[in-house]
């Protein structure tokens, strides 16, 4: 008998601790989940995919299918914690080498292409690309999101590593794209998307009016007058470089 009370009392208690059991191991699935979000690195081989053609993503449409798109001004940027991730976003835009060291790898910002911090249209303007995604690209024959084009533009255009999915720069920049887009509608074609279709030369080209033209000394003017006309921070690269120690890869030169 007293065997049989002690098995009846044992297994009470353990129909008493199973759901102290089943917490537990919850719990642990949770901070499992957690520590391998906050761990998870870029997956480069997608990153490298997305960007294996040289031949620039232009997003150009025909003309009147677009919708007509601006932006909010900056001085409609709210002050909470949202504003200031906006404005962390535009700090980490403008100023890439310093603001998201150490990801940049060259003196290059992400204004430096996305023009007018990331507003002008015909310029890749951020807004527009943001209502776009994530969408299907042929030229990795894949869904692409934001965050790998962002890594992308670290990888290639700056010649860095790609911050990871769920990190305070990634986060900012995609806040500040979000707002820039505010009221624009999701998966539209904007007006001024992407840069215009230039039209051909009157001139066949060639190799020596191009080389008169990208001499040393006339690419030293070009880059002074630029620096003063648009304010860059000190130091910062105005354009991809073609050559030496700041060069972006060659993903990057299409």
């Amino acid at each position: 008998m007293s065997g049989q009370r002690s098995t009846t009392a044992t297994a009470a208690a353990a129909r008493r601790m199973f759901p102290l059991y089943l917490l537990a191991a919850f719990l642990l699935a949770i901070a499992t989940h957690v520590a391998a979000q906050s761990t998870r690195q870029p997956d480069l081989e997608a990153i490298d995919r997305a960007w294996s053609d040289l031949n620039p993503d232009l997003d150009v449409r025909t003309p009147g299918t677009a919708v007509p798109f601006a932006p909010p001004p900056e001085a409609e940027i709210p002050n909470d914690v949202f504003g200031q991730t906006i404005r962390r976003g535009i700090a980490i835009f403008t100023d890439t080498r310093n603001e998201a060291k150490p990801y940049a790898g060259d003196g290059l910002a992400c204004a430096s292409c996305h023009l007018d911090r990331g507003r002008r249209p015909g310029a890749a303007p951020m807004w527009a690309a943001w209502v776009r995604y994530p969408r299907f690209r042929a030229k990795n024959d894949a869904v692409n999101t934001m965050t790998m084009r962002i890594q992308g533009c670290f990888r290639f255009s700056m010649n860095g590593t790609p911050p990871p999915d769920d990190s305070e720069i990634v986060t900012a920049l995609q806040t500040y794209f979000f707002w820039l887009a505010r009221g624009a509608p999701t998966g539209a074609t904007l007006a001024g998307a992407g840069f215009p279709r230039l039209a051909d030369p009157a001139e066949p080209p060639s190799i020596a009016r191009g080389e008169a033209v990208c001499s040393p000394a006339n690419a030293r003017r070009a880059t002074a007058a630029t620096a003063r006309a648009a304010a860059w921070p000190a130091g910062s690269a105005i354009s991809s470089r073609r050559y030496g120690g700041r060069t972006p890869t060659t993903g990057a030169l299409a």
